[in-house]
């Protein structure tokens, strides 16, 4: 297995008194698709957040490709930034703004002043996502599943090394989920990027994982492959697996 490209190691955060994570330490190798599984409001999101500066821990480390972030500060943040791209739940597109304006955005944010080069890269980005010729559609006229392949687009317009999906396949049906899916894998091979996937849906899971990690109560309490994760027969890791609510789990 390759060195890993980001390790955590004792990550803890409270909000509102409320410990979120309790000590969480996870490899992703460089490269894989990890899928994160874990209850509504178990600590995914917030996981994720920490990974690109936009929350610091209470204690612990996060190491991105050898550099300690948790210790950065916000300018110095920004290298590392432009090294991830985030996919948000809601998407997070400017709704002031047509699709052609919301994917060129980190562009002209970091400096960038060419039209040529800007309508170039936008191009390019959408035709990546199978949205061209939308160019000039406002987000409230775009299906929930344009909308994430929007906000996907404008993610890699400066091509990442990491891709962070929160819940990509939210409130989508099961045709547009599964193109979402295909998606996410064929960008991990035409970028060659390292992708971690926040997630309820195991159909997804099976479908686009490398590695599964389940967090519960603030670590992760299983790591391995698809099919480990089918084949484990702890109540905890099979309680959420197969849907079944309980103790155990909840």
């Amino acid at each position: 297995m390759n060195a890993p490209l980001i390790q955590v190691r004792g990550l803890v955060q409270k909000i509102g008194g409320q410990e979120i994570l309790r000590g969480l330490d996870l490899d992703v190798v460089r490269g894989e698709t990890l899928v994160l599984l874990g209850k509504s409001g178990g600590g995914k999101s917030v996981f994720l957040r920490h990974l690109i500066g936009l929350m610091k821990p209470v204690a612990g480390s996060i190491v991105f490709d050898g550099l300690e972030v948790t210790r950065l500060r916000e300018r110095e943040l920004e290298p590392v930034r432009l090294r991830i791209g985030m996919l948000f739940q809601d998407g997070a597109l400017f709704d002031s703004m047509n699709v052609f304006d919301n994917v060129a955005f980190p562009l002209r944010e970091r400096g960038e002043r060419s039209p040529a080069k800007i309508r170039d890269k936008v191009a390019e980005s959408l035709s990546m996502v199978n949205m061209s010729g939308h160019e000039k559609k406002m987000p409230v006229n775009l299906s929930g599943g344009m909308r994430k392949r929007v906000a996907l687009a404008r993610a890699i317009i400066s091509p990442p090394d990491v891709i962070l999906y929160d819940e990509p396949t939210a409130g989508l049906d099961p045709i547009v989920s599964d193109s979402i899916n295909r998606l996410i894998r064929r960008l991990q091979s035409s970028l060659n990027v390292t992708s971690i996937v926040v997630t309820h849906d195991m159909v997804s899971c099976y479908h686009i994982a490398d590695r599964v990690a389940l967090l519960n109560e603030g670590r992760i309490y299983f790591s391995g492959t698809t099919g480990e994760l089918r084949a484990c027969t702890d109540p905890v890791v099979r309680d959420f697996v197969d849907g079944r609510s309980g103790e155990s789990v909840y």
